[in-house]
Formats: structure tokens, sequence, C-alpha cells
């Protein structure tokens, strides 16, 4: 808050003492300015950190809009902007944390990685999407790791890939749970891909970070795995 800041790079690095796909922690500012600075922000992977514009003057020009790491998710949401540099992404409003954690696998999945990165989960953004039978912007692609998860590869040109997030030496959220970033008032389409692109069902439980009781995000699943036949899905939501 009535800060200036003066021949940086980037003034703020997000979550740059967070591990890998943990994070996702808000930091709000307020009658910013800056001088000299190439870019507003670098983040380390791709939940690494809400920058909520509380008045417009981070760069936004939007109050309460927000920045956020520059994954895929945000690439078919018309309100927001991958800024040129690759480095963040400009969101028109509210940006939450959403936590999934796996219940039970449902169907069989592969993962012959030491430490076991596998099953992927995919979190598209559908709400703008003409989703007919050649649509697949969830798809994970060939090469698509858990390694890198910023700029035009790593973790979904369209959509944002991530493992559970990795063990810390000091606690960190969200506890061996999935997370990805989405914006209020949006659709997302949430599957799993195991190490050899077949996709894979779960029972889950999900929660949003700081959710409010008038905010909206609609999350649709899929439980019908490669191999089986449909499966009955229930949803149970509560708030408190």
């Amino acid at each position: 808050r009535n800060s200036t800041f003066i021949n940086y790079q980037a003034p703020i690095y997000g979550c740059s003492w967070c591990v890998a796909h943990r994070g996702g922690y808000e930091m709000e500012f307020w009658n910013v300015s800056m001088t000299n600075c190439e870019h507003i922000a670098h983040f380390k992977h791709g939940i690494g950190g809400i920058l909520v514009d509380g008045d417009g003057t981070l760069g936004t020009g939007v109050a309460g809009g927000t920045v956020v790491p520059p994954t895929g998710q945000w690439r078919t949401n018309s309100d927001c902007t991958v800024d040129p540099t690759g480095r963040y992404t400009m969101c028109g409003g509210v940006v939450r944390r959403v936590n999934v954690a796996i219940d039970q696998w449902t169907s069989p999945w592969w993962d012959t990685n030491i430490k076991k990165h596998y099953p992927l989960l995919i979190a598209t953004d559908i709400t703008e999407e003409d989703m007919d039978a050649g649509w697949d912007k969830w798809n994970r692609a060939q090469d698509e790791t858990r390694v890198s998860c910023l700029k035009d590869s790593g973790c979904g040109m369209y959509h944002y890939g991530t493992p559970i997030g990795a063990e810390a030496c000091f606690e960190q959220a969200p506890k061996m749970r999935y997370s990805f970033l989405g914006q209020i008032g949006r659709r997302y389409l949430i599957t799993w891909v195991d190490q050899n692109y077949i996709r894979t069902t779960a029972d889950v439980q999900v929660s949003v970070t700081k959710m409010r009781s008038d905010e909206v995000m609609i999350l649709q699943f899929t439980h019908r795995p490669p191999l089986y036949p449909r499966l009955p899905l229930r949803a149970s939501v509560a708030q408190g």
C-alpha cells in the first residue's frame, strides 16, 4: 500500500519460497506505482500466487482485478490477457485457488515414476467454448510434463495440467491435494490423465480458498473412464 517500485526487472516474485505446485496465496496492492520496471511480476510456478489489484494501480486498470501466472486456462477466457512478456496474466475479476482431494480412484491408472507424479489434473475453462465432437483442448499434449507450467509449454496451451503438490519440510497449503487457479463466474472441466495419456476418474472433495457465499464457480467432472460403462455421479455441496 502507498508504495513505489524503482529499477526492478520485476518487483514481485510470486510464491518464491513455495515448493512446486503448492501455494496460490493472495497479496493485495493499493496505490502503487512503478518507475523503470520491465514488468509487474514473475511467478515460480503455475499456482505461484494471486496478486489482487485493489484499486487498479498495479496495472490491470480494474479495481479488484488480478495478476496471476500465465497458464493455459486463461487463454480461453476473454476477461484475461496474457502479458506479451509471457510472465503473467491479467484478469478483470476475482481469482480463487481451487483445491481437490482424492478420496479414492475409481478406475485404473499408470505411473512408473518413483515420486508418483501422475495422474495429472487437467483444468480447462469451457465457459466460452463450443464443445463439439472435435473439441480437444483438455487433451494432454505429447510434450506436456509436470516439470514446467509457465509460458507456452509444460502444462498445456489451453488448459492447466498439474500433479499433486510436493511434500515440504515445512507445511504449505494445500496438503496432499491438487490445486489450480480459477476465476469466479466461470465454468471449468476437470479431468485426470495418467502417464499413458488415458483418462482416469476419482471420488473427490473440493474446496475453494476464501470463496464467499455470493460467488459462483461451476466445476464439471466426468465419471466415464475408458473401457468402463457410464457411472452415476453424486455430488454433495456444503458451505461452512
